[in-house]
């Protein structure tokens, strides 16, 4: 009976132990990144609630998103290739949010100790597909397809992004800090449906972030440190349209 106890105490330290050493970990984008099948476009948005004066005004939250996209934006706030450091820790409270510039198709992304970068998001010739660019990690691969793939028509927009690397990844755009536990069940089996795996969800929390002038930004904890820039080869193929889905028409891998 004291084995048994003393074993039992030992099997919970190490799970202790190995949950703490988890959190430190420094994340790498190829441990969490995901291929892309495709854009999954939602046939029930309607677009009237977001061109509301209200939410054209307003910042907007990532409350769920994947490892993945938090780190990219994440990238493009310290404008580096990779990190050294950067851990659940730091994305978790890293702030990040954005706000229209003027008028779409520019948003001002913001976090961490206010960085900012600009975000271009703009309209295609297929309904409720957009094109995007980021200029990390790659300025050529920095961009791809963003489709709406589930709304509430209130408070939220699930954008499914592919990126032209090959790679994909989700976020969702609320006038929210955070969702309601039945939302964020109803949000997280769509994505899961569409092939998301959910060890790669992040929930981003708000409630330490302090606000000046409508930026947000983290109130001093530590930041990632960035990495030396890497080199990327790049590989061009077509993009594939079809009914409810676009195929990437980039890759790439590190030399």
């Amino acid at each position: 009976m004291i084995q048994f106890k003393l074993a039992f105490v030992c099997f919970v330290f190490a799970t202790v132990l190995a949950t703490a050493v988890g959190e430190g970990k420094t994340l790498r984008s190829e441990d969490v990144a995901e291929p892309c099948l495709g854009n999954f476009i939602t046939q029930d948005y309607k677009d009237g609630w977001t061109n509301s004066d209200a939410v054209v005004n307003s910042t907007v939250f990532f409350p769920l998103t994947t490892k993945y996209h938090a780190i990219l934006l994440s990238k493009n706030l310290f404008q580096t290739q990779e990190f050294e450091t950067v851990t659940d820790a730091h994305i978790q409270g890293s702030c990040i949010s954005s706000r229209r510039i003027d008028s779409w198709p520019k948003s001002n992304v913001t976090g961490y100790n206010g960085t900012s970068f600009t975000m271009l998001m703009s309209a295609t010739n297929v309904a409720r597909l957009y094109r995007f660019h980021l200029g990390f990690p790659d300025v050529v691969t920095g961009g791809g397809y963003a489709s709406i793939a589930l709304t509430d028509n209130e408070s939220y927009n699930l954008f499914d992004f592919c990126f032209d690397n090959g790679l994909r990844s989700f976020a969702v755009a609320s006038t929210k800090k955070a969702l309601d536990q039945n939302t964020q069940n109803i949000i997280k089996a769509h994505v899961k449906s569409l092939g998301f795996q959910e060890k790669n969800f992040l929930n981003l929390n708000y409630d330490g972030c302090t606000e000046k002038d409508g930026v947000l930004s983290t109130s001093g904890n530590e930041l990632p440190k960035p990495a030396e820039p890497q080199t990327l080869l790049l590989y061009r193929t077509s993009p594939i349209f079809t009914k409810k889905y676009v195929l990437p028409s980039y890759f790439y891998k590190k030399a």
